[in-house]
């Protein structure tokens, strides 16, 4: 799935030039869709396919196609466009938002998510959190992932 920023940013380099920013993430995988006639044939015989799929996806084995190459490109900007201020900010603000009653098992699969970005982030994230060792997301149920995407509030 691409993702898009819903916001614009100002980033200013050394020299002081300003450039609005806004980020457009495009799936190196593609997209896949069901034909209209099939989608309505699921929705009536399978609604919870795409939860199912969805779950599927996350407790599935890594890293999919493209994934590598989004977070190098991920590492290299936190590793060398973000100073050190810019880089305490970005763990306070990933730590703020895990520790928003986020499920166990997701707030793992966030921690090492990060690790992978970048080892010393990932690091300064899990001590954050509270979380000190690397423990599997196996136990993670379709129930818990639907829970945390559907919960009112």
């Amino acid at each position: 799935m691409n993702g898009y920023g819903s916001h614009p940013y100002l980033w200013e380099n050394a020299g002081g030039e300003k450039f609005w920013v806004e980020y457009h993430f495009k799936t190196d995988q593609g997209i896949e869709f069901f034909p209209d006639a099939e989608a309505k044939a699921m929705t009536a015989e399978d609604p919870d396919y795409h939860m199912r799929d969805l779950y599927r996806w996350a407790s599935g084995p890594r890293p999919q196609p493209g994934e590598p190459l989004r977070r190098d490109q991920a590492g290299t900007m936190v590793r060398t466009v973000l100073d050190d201020a810019a880089r305490a900010r970005l763990v306070h603000n990933i730590v703020e938002h895990l520790k928003a009653d986020v499920e166990p098992c997701i707030l793992r699969a966030a921690v090492e998510y990060w690790k992978q970005v970048d080892a010393n982030l990932g690091a300064r994230v899990a001590q954050g959190v509270g979380l000190r060792e690397a423990v599997p997301t196996g136990e993670c149920t379709a129930l818990s992932v639907r829970s945390r995407l559907w919960s009112p509030g």
